[in-house]
């Protein structure tokens, strides 16, 4: 029959080593049980094939493949209990008469004996106490591998001095008082080491496409950031004539050199990181097959340096984003139009200014270390706790405070940071507890960017994001729009944005948050400043903001 031509290892599922159940052929044209690969999928970090690798960027649909199905219950029906007669590739009875043609299919191999047995010739060993303590595993095809060259016992022990399987009577020769523990017991030390190390392979493997996802948003920001320049001077170059048209197509073309240059490194840096994943993800694969065998002699053969994490140099993320330098595309326009220039420079920033609010701190809610100025407008930190009430509104471990004012719609305001190694700077939700150390991010409240050792620059997010910030700022803006869930940052003097949390939800009043840092050893002793907006730069804002909506 053809079906006897036909062997186990054609109707196995490359992930369980056991006949296919539910069969499905994904895209590439491997097929594996339903639930093996939809749990490999849910337990990695990329969607690819367990054989191939092939990756998908969305999770394939699958559907169950019923001609496999049906080729599978057939071989099972033909190959089931009651037909015990070895298919080729199976492990055969030694105890059968016959060539191999028709002997049964063993259930069974004896270390001790160093022989197969089927259903049949098994029964003695389950019937005759003697043999009953003989050690019974799954087929084998060479049992003598089982056995002790030396005194023709089973190698049932480990040796953990020496590395090596051991029978009974070794340890009393060569290998006496060493360390020895049973096969099985080893077998599975080694599973927990291998499952330990997948578990961190999985994680670097996840941390690796948590990068590449990050550089593919920063792309995306980074293109839409300059769409919006590309179209904020088409609108400046478009109200002029024919001069500022030849700039125009200048800008435009650096702008996309740029932005190319920019997809060339992102490009690079991503196929650095697919490469670990692969290399991660064949290491992987290897510990999973490990893990899912049930020869322990076979497993403790296997190489130690698979339990071990692999070196692997994290690769950095971070696409440098060169500012462009406008001046050679400026130097040539007239001077009549340098005024139009930088109104279209400036106007984000100084829309923004318009709803500039006069912030003053609360004393009620700083924390003990912390000194105010008499005008309620400074604050630093100090050398000792002072005696102030403890309030409920009061921090009492991290060294913040709040403004007195709350707000529900727009606002902007400044603070001096010049000469600091060190602070905290944003809004946070009224109903923030003050209490113990404060963990800030969105989801507790709190919208700040921060510059640890005087230039490392974060943002507040879960987990904090690094900021690239070419010039240290010395004026920090912040903007809130509460309609829009939209808090941003600016480096006042440089006109340049830091960071924006975008698309939040707020609940309640938001309130300034100011945190100076400690002392460092005195190199962090200058004040955070509210700096207000003069009367001047207030009504120029103003009045610029009039203008531009009288022209919409």
């Amino acid at each position: 029959m053809a079906w006897r031509l036909m062997s186990e290892e054609q109707f196995q599922c490359s992930i369980c080593l056991d006949v296919f159940v539910n069969p499905v052929t994904i895209s590439c044209g491997h097929t594996f049980c339903q639930t093996c690969v939809t749990q490999y999928w849910d337990s990695t970090a990329v969607c690819h094939c367990p054989l191939c690798k092939r990756t998908f960027i969305r999770r394939p649909q699958v559907n169950i493949n019923t001609t496999m199905r049906d080729l599978v219950n057939e071989f099972k029906s033909m190959r089931g209990p009651n037909s015990g007669v070895a298919l080729p590739g199976e492990v055969t009875c030694d105890m059968c008469s016959g060539d191999g043609q028709g002997r049964l299919r063993a259930l069974k191999t004896c270390l001790d004996c160093g022989t197969s047995l089927c259903s049949v010739h098994l029964e003695l060993h389950q019937r005759v106490p003697r043999l009953q303590r003989h050690t019974l595993t799954e087929p084998l095809e060479n049992p003598e591998e089982r056995m002790c060259q030396r005194h023709q016992r089973p190698l049932k022990l480990f040796c953990r001095d020496d590395h090596v399987c051991v029978c009974e009577f070794c340890t009393e020769g060569e290998h006496k008082s060493h360390n020895m523990v049973p096969l099985e017991e080893e077998g599975n030390d080694r599973k927990n080491q291998m499952g330990e190390s997948r578990v961190e392979l999985q994680q670097m493997m996840k941390e690796r496409q948590g990068k590449i996802t990050e550089i593919q948003r920063n792309m995306e920001i980074t293109k839409t950031s300059k769409k919006e320049e590309l179209a904020h001077f088409g609108e400046l170059f478009s109200s002029l004539e024919a001069i500022l048209e030849r700039s125009r197509c200048d800008l435009q073309g650096a702008l996309e050199t740029e932005q190319r240059t920019m997809e060339t490194q992102a490009e690079k840096l991503i196929r650095q990181l697919q490469q670990q994943i692969d290399t991660l993800q064949s290491r992987d694969t290897q510990l999973e097959e490990l893990i899912h065998t049930h020869d322990h002699f076979h497993l403790v053969q296997a190489d130690l340096s698979l339990c071990q994490t692999p070196n692997i140099t994290t690769t950095d993320v971070r696409v440098k984003d060169i500012p462009l330098n406008t001046d050679p595309y400026l130097h040539e326009l007239e001077q009549s139009i340098k005024t139009e220039i930088i109104k279209y420079t400036w106007n984000k920033l100084w829309w923004m200014q318009c709803f500039a609010v006069d912030v003053t701190l609360d004393p009620d809610t700083a924390h003990p270390l912390l000194r105010l100025s008499e005008d309620q407008k400074q604050v630093r930190c100090g050398d000792h706790l002072q005696n102030v009430p403890d309030l409920p509104v009061r921090f009492d471990e991290s060294k913040c405070v709040l403004g007195k004012q709350g707000f529900l719609d727009r606002f902007y305001f400044q603070v001096k940071v010049a000469e600091k190694s060190s602070w905290s700077i944003g809004v946070t939700s009224e109903s923030v507890s003050r209490k113990g150390r404060v963990k800030a991010g969105p989801t507790t409240g709190y919208w700040t960017i921060v510059l640890r050792a005087g230039n490392q620059y974060l943002a507040g997010t879960s987990p904090p994001r690094p900021l690239f910030v070419e010039n240290k700022p010395q004026m920090l803006g912040v903007f809130v729009d509460y309609d829009m869930g939209l808090v941003s940052f600016y480096d006042v003097e440089m006109e340049s944005h830091l960071f924006s949390f975008t698309e939040q939800m707020f609940s309640g009043k938001l309130f300034p948050v100011l945190s100076p840092g400690v002392n460092e050893a005195g190199t962090n002793l200058k004040p955070i400043i509210i700096s207000p907006l003069s009367q001047q730069a207030h009504m120029l804002a103003f009045l610029q903001g009039l203008g531009a909506a009288a022209r919409c």
